[in-house]
């Protein structure tokens, strides 16, 4: 989200001064944004937690040795001039979890992480990452998130005090007609089925971590489709091991 922040408001930068920017350009603009993202913001949430560091040669390789580290760097140092150092935005990410802490009572971790996912989805539509604001669609990706789930113990005057605590702090609204377009563009781009599992505020949060990674698993596999690579798991991830050729090939070799 934060990467796309970066090239976005670069490329719009350019625009509004007349350039038009080429292919190859654009190119490092993207290649040099991500690495600048991941440099700022690529800490892990818990600070216990170790993170991989991906030094610039990464960033050489995914360009297919393009751009060298030099042509990186100086389009790095161009892009904090253009966007006058502001390099943190509000993002979505970080509104879902504002907004989390004011839930009456500990908010179910799945309920958390299948906001964020609408939330993350969103960042490919222009129309809900440019032309909308973060926190909009922050507080939409709750409320779809939240109309998925049968919660047993949300009862509707928990749900309630929510939506106050929300509105009174943020002056959002489920009624406004905004969030109510918001949300049917988020539905659209990414509906979200009802569960067929009813849970309860009270079960542990690994219940709740369980049962919504059951459900992508589920959906991941009735759809056919793969996972994108995610660059710095190829990267530092070790290669596959090579399969042991069967007795029967070697035979069959040695005649």
């Amino acid at each position: 989200e934060i990467f796309m922040n970066y090239l976005d408001r670069y490329v719009s930068s350019a625009l509004s001064k007349g350039v038009n920017l080429s292919r190859r350009s654009f190119q490092l603009v993207a290649v040099s944004s991500l690495y600048l993202s991941m440099k700022l913001h690529g800490e892990a949430d818990d600070p216990k937690k170790m993170v991989k560091t991906i030094d610039m040669s990464t960033f050489v390789k995914l360009s297919r040795n393009i751009f060298p580290e030099e042509t990186i760097e100086e389009m790095e140092l161009d892009i904090l001039f253009t966007l006058d150092w502001r390099m943190n935005p509000p993002t979505m990410a970080r509104f879902i979890t504002d907004f989390f802490e004011l839930f009456p009572s500990r908010p179910p971790a799945v309920l958390i992480e299948r906001s964020r996912y609408v939330a993350e989805m969103s960042v490919c539509v222009a129309s809900l990452s440019i032309e909308q604001r973060p926190s909009v669609v922050a507080f939409s990706a709750i409320l779809n998130a939240m109309d998925s789930m049968n919660m047993m113990s949300l009862q509707h005057e928990i749900y309630q005090v929510f939506l106050d605590n929300i509105e009174r702090a943020t002056s959002l609204s489920k009624k406004m007609s905004k969030i109510e377009e918001v949300r049917a563009m988020l539905n659209n781009m990414c509906p979200i089925p009802t569960d067929d599992v009813t849970i309860s505020l009270e079960d542990s949060n690994d219940s709740f971590l369980s049962i919504y990674n059951h459900t992508l698993r589920t959906e991941h596999f009735a759809s056919g489709k793969t996972s994108p690579v995610c660059v710095a798991e190829a990267h530092m991830s070790p290669p596959p091991l090579k399969r042991k050729r069967s007795d029967a090939n070697n035979a069959r070799e040695k005649k």
